[in-house]
C-alpha cells in the first residue's frame, strides 16, 4: 500500500476510534443515574449534594411555604400558566423556612420538628432529586441556611435552647463535609452574655471578646433582671463573595436580662479555623449612633448599609422610616419617614442602589409598596392595596423580605386581605399587577423566584 495510503487509513481509524468514544461517554452522560435519599446522613452529619443540571426550559416561577390542613407545603407558582405545583409537603408542627440558590434552580429548606428530625433539605425547582444535606439532634434548632454564590459552601446556625449554645457551620456540597465556624463553646467566641444595665446608662459592658458595640440594653423597661443574660448568636443574612459573610445578631435563649441589640457583622474568611475566628468577625453598625434598626440590608457593591427604622421600646421616639448609612459609618441619614407612627416600614435593597420597601398602616389598613433610590432621590408609589397588608417580619436575619425582585423587573408581593393570602406579581415600570389567592393561612410566605 502506498505510504500516503495508509497514512490517510489510519487517520480515519482514529477518527472513527474517536467518534464512537464520544458517542458512548456521551450515552454514559446521558444514562448517569443520580441517586437521592431524603434519610438522615446521621446527627450532626452532612452529606454531599447531588444537583444534575436542568435537561428542559422550565418557566420562572415564585416558590412559597403555605399551610395545608396543618401540614407545612412548599409550592411553585407559575406566572405564565397560573398553575401551582406541589413541590414537597412537611408533616404538621413543623417549622420551615427556604430560600432559592443562586443560580435560581435549587430550593434549599431548614425543617424542624419538635423531639422528631432537624434537617437540612435540597429540591430542584422541577420537584426532582429531593435530598437531605444534614441532620442535627432533635435539641438543636437549624435555621438561615444559605448557599454562596458559587454554591461551593451551606452555612447555616444551630441553636441549642437546653445549654443555651450556638454554632455557625458550613457544609462542602460536594463532599458533605461539616465545619463549624463560630461556636458559643469556643475559647475566645465573640459573643459572650452581656450584663444588664440600667436605662440611661449607655456604657459598653461587653467584654474584649465581644465586637465593640455601643450597647442600649433595657432591662428594667421590658425583660425581668433574674436570669442569665443572652449569647449573642450570629444568624446568616447574605454573602459578601463566596468567602466572607453577612451576619445579623440574635438573642439565644434570652432567658432574662432585656431587649437584645440588633446589629450587623461582617465573617471576614470562612475559611479559617474556629478556633481563629474570635478576631475574625467584624462589627458593621456598632459605630451608629442610635440603634434603632431592627432589620438591615447592604447594598450590592457593599458600601451602603440599609436600615428599617422604629422604636426600639416604649419611650423610643424614633419614627418609622428607611434609613441610609455608609458601612462602618457613624450616623444614618433619614430617605423616607412615615406619616405616622401607626405605620411599620419594611425595606430591602435587591440590587445596585435601589431600595424597595413596604409601609403597612395598622390603623387605617392600607399598605403601600415603593421604590427609592438610596440617596433619597426618585420616590415612586408602585402599588398599594386597601384593607390589606403586606407581609410584614420585621424581626431576624433575611425576614420580611415580602418584596421579592426578579431580573430589575418585576417584583412579587403577599398580601393578606379578608384573612386570605393574595400573591401579588407587578412590574416596577408601573401598571396593575396580577393577583392570585394561594392559601387561606397566615403563616404563608414568598421563597423567592426560580429560573428559567
Amino acid at each position: 500500500m502506498h505510504p500516503k495510503t495508509l497514512f490517510g487509513t489510519v487517520l480515519m481509524l482514529i477518527a472513527v476510534l474517536i467518534s464512537a468514544c464520544n458517542i458512548n461517554a456521551n450515552a454514559t452522560a446521558s444514562n448517569t443515574t443520580f441517586v437521592t435519599t431524603t434519610n438522615c446522613p446521621g446527627q450532626e452529619r452532612g452529606r454531599a449534594a447531588v444537583m444534575p443540571a436542568l435537561t428542559s426550559p422550565q418557566h420562572q416561577d415564585v416558590a412559597y411555604l403555605w399551610q395545608d390542613h396543618a401540614k407545612t407545603v412548599l409550592s411553585e407558582y407559575d406566572t405564565q400558566t397560573g398553575n401551582k405545583k406541589k413541590l414537597l409537603t412537611f408533616t404538621e408542627n413543623d417549622n420551615v423556612n427556604a430560600n432559592v440558590s443562586p443560580d435560581g434552580h435549587w430550593i434549599i429548606v431548614t425543617q424542624s420538628t419538635s423531639d422528631l428530625e432537624n434537617a437540612i433539605k435540597l429540591v430542584r425547582i422541577d420537584g426532582a432529586y429531593a435530598q437531605t444535606l444534614y441532620c442535627s439532634t432533635s435539641d438543636n434548632f437549624l435555621s438561615s441556611a444559605l448557599l454562596s454564590p458559587n454554591q461551593h459552601s451551606l452555612v447555616f446556625s444551630e441553636v441549642n435552647p437546653n445549654t443555651q449554645t450556638f454554632t455557625l457551620n458550613k457544609l462542602d456540597m460536594s463532599t458533605g463535609k461539616v465545619q463549624a465556624l463560630l461556636s458559643s463553646l469556643q475559647p475566645g467566641y465573640p459573643g459572650v452574655p452581656i450584663q444588664p444595665q440600667a436605662i440611661g446608662d449607655t456604657s459598653t459592658q461587653a467584654s474584649s471578646q465581644q465586637p465593640q458595640a455601643n450597647i442600649h440594653y433595657y432591662s428594667q423597661l421590658l425583660m425581668p433582671q433574674s436570669g442569665k443574660p443572652p449569647i449573642t448568636g450570629y444568624i446568616p443574612f447574605k454573602w459578601a463573595g463566596n468567602s466572607s459573610l453577612y451576619l445579623q445578631s440574635a438573642a439565644v435563649v434570652p432567658s432574662g436580662g432585656g431587649a437584645f441589640p440588633n446589629n450587623l457583622y461582617q465573617l471576614l474568611d470562612i475559611n479559617k479555623p474556629v478556633e481563629q475566628q474570635s478576631n475574625n468577625v467584624k462589627s458593621l453598625t456598632a459605630a451608629l449612633k442610635q440603634g434603632s434598626c431592627y432589620n438591615y440590608d447592604i447594598t450590592a457593591d457593599h458600601t451602603q448599609l440599609i436600615c428599617s427604622m422604629g422604636p426600639s421600646n416604649p419611650l423610643d421616639p424614633t419614627q418609622p422610616g428607611v434609613g441610609v448609612a455608609a458601612v462602618n459609618g457613624t450616623s444614618l441619614h433619614n430617605i423616607f419617614t412615615a406619616s405616622s407612627s401607626n405605620q411599620m416600614v419594611l425595606a430591602s435593597t435587591p440590587s445596585g442602589h435601589m431600595v424597595l420597601f413596604i409601609v403597612n398602616d395598622v390603623k387605617t389598613k392600607l399598605a403601600q409598596f415603593y421604590q427609592i433610590n438610596s440617596n433619597g432621590t426618585a420616590l415612586k408609589l408602585i402599588t398599594s392595596a386597601k384593607a390589606a397588608e403586606y407581609a410584614y417580619e420585621g424581626y431576624g436575619a433575611r425576614k420580611g423580605y415580602a418584596n421579592v425582585l426578579h431580573d430589575g423587573k418585576y417584583y412579587a408581593l403577599l398580601a393578606f386581605t379578608n384573612s386570605t393570602n393574595m400573591l401579588v406579581i407587578g412590574k416596577l415600570a408601573g401598571g396593575s399587577p396580577t393577583t392570585t389567592k394561594i392559601s387561606d393561612d397566615i403563616e404563608t410566605r414568598i421563597v423567592g423566584w426560580t429560573a428559567a
